[in-house]
């Protein structure tokens, strides 16, 4: 009860909850992804929905078996002014497998897993 006394009530600390981001960008990252969206939607606004027509993309990621870290297993002890920590949600488990997804604007293209072992690169 002390230690939380001194936290709480002197050192004006208190215990807040991360939250979950998808990713942690640095401000480059940010910015271009604020440049490529200003480009599409000079494209959008001249070519209108021919342009979404013509646009393919796809994502890779790692499906993992885990168990999520708990709330109170992330908490941190912060000021009070101070915002919530942010944690991205990863955690590998024993089994994993690669899947890619590719789409357009009416939908899903394509769901494929990866063989294990397989590197994903243009020629695959």
């Amino acid at each position: 009860m002390s230690v939380l006394r001194v936290l709480t009530k002197k050192l004006n600390k208190k215990k807040k909850f991360s939250k979950w981001v998808p990713h942690l960008l640095t401000d480059e990252q940010k910015e271009s992804r604020v440049n490529f969206s200003r480009n599409f939607l000079r494209r959008f606004q001249t070519e209108q929905n021919d342009f979404l027509g013509r646009i393919i993309t796809g994502d890779e990621t790692w499906v993992y078996s885990w168990d999520p870290e708990t709330k109170r297993q992330s908490a941190e002890w912060r000021d009070f002014d101070e915002p919530r920590p942010e944690k991205v949600r990863r955690k590998q488990g024993a089994l994993k497998v690669m899947h890619m997804i590719f789409f357009d604007m009416n939908g899903v293209i394509l769901r494929w897993p990866v063989p294990i072992g397989t590197t994903i690169n243009a020629q695959y």
